[in-house]
């Protein structure tokens, strides 16, 4: 193998930390296997824009599905001609549905799959575990990554597909996905915010990936949130609150959600 095809542009979204962590895992372990890796935040990438004589990695999370913003990252994907790419998921459970269908998508845009991996990480929405539980979690997690980086880089990785599991779950998937344009779930579920607690920082509105949160000053919620749960965990006053917080805990596995800083 070239030297430029020992390049992985990893193309990573992040909600409380848990890709974050899953992400710069494996990427620490594949350069010492011999290849430079860039972390890239979807949120702030042009799909259109990626080097196919680069390895592309797509990192995520999975909650049913994945978030909106990621699909419209992979949908914007360029059609190539064999371009390697491979999957990161982390996940509280497990997603058939997708491993199977994202494959038959990056297929049908001539990518060469070579490899998906899901981890399993603490779940930040619903349930929260205590943080003894959920740091042993994060370190089989992390441990995980690193096994799927010494895979990826000794080609032995694999990326299943289950026909009927996977087009079948997609399609429940789908009708989750298309719920996002209605929008009544956005009046439902929208955040709100303890006037008493809020210092009115803004931190809220500049983590947003989909910038749905405006400040004027008290922080103002719109009908785009996409629930990846970074406003809440990160709030340093736990000044907002959702119908998805479980006794009022937050979980977050890093100090920031992402980082712009190249491994």
């Amino acid at each position: 193998m070239n030297d430029i095809k020992k390049i992985v542009d990893l193309y990573y979204f992040s909600g409380t930390g848990n890709t974050l962590l899953a992400a710069e895992a494996f990427s620490r372990n594949i350069i010492s296997r011999g290849y430079s890796v860039n972390l890239m935040r979807m949120e702030k990438s042009s799909p259109r824009q990626i080097d196919q004589k680069h390895i592309i990695g797509l990192a995520f999370p999975v909650a049913m599905s994945t978030f909106p913003l990621v699909w419209d990252f992979i949908h914007g994907l360029p059609k190539v001609s064999g371009t390697k790419i491979f999957m990161l998921a982390t996940m509280a459970g497990g997603s058939v549905g997708l491993v199977g269908k994202l494959k038959s998508v990056l297929l049908s845009k001539g990518y060469a799959p070579i490899g998906a991996h899901q981890v399993r990480m603490p779940p930040n929405i619903f349930f929260v575990r205590a943080e003894e539980s959920n740091e042993r979690l994060r370190e089989k997690g992390i441990a995980s990554s690193r096994l799927f980086a010494e895979k990826i880089a000794t080609g032995t990785a694999n990326w299943p597909r289950f026909p009927v599991i996977s087009d079948i779950a997609y399609l429940l998937y789908l009708v989750v996905l298309s719920s996002w344009k209605i929008k009544c779930h956005q009046k439902i579920f929208r955040y709100s915010v303890d006037e008493t607690r809020c210092t009115k920082c803004g931190l809220c509105s500049r983590l947003c990936p989909v910038y749905n949160i405006s400040t004027d000053p008290l922080p103002r919620f719109g009908l785009e949130c996409q629930y990846c749960m970074r406003c809440i965990s990160y709030c340093p006053e736990h000044a907002i609150s959702s119908k998805f917080l479980y006794k009022n805990r937050t979980y977050k596995a890093t100090p920031e959600p992402f980082t712009d800083e190249t491994i």
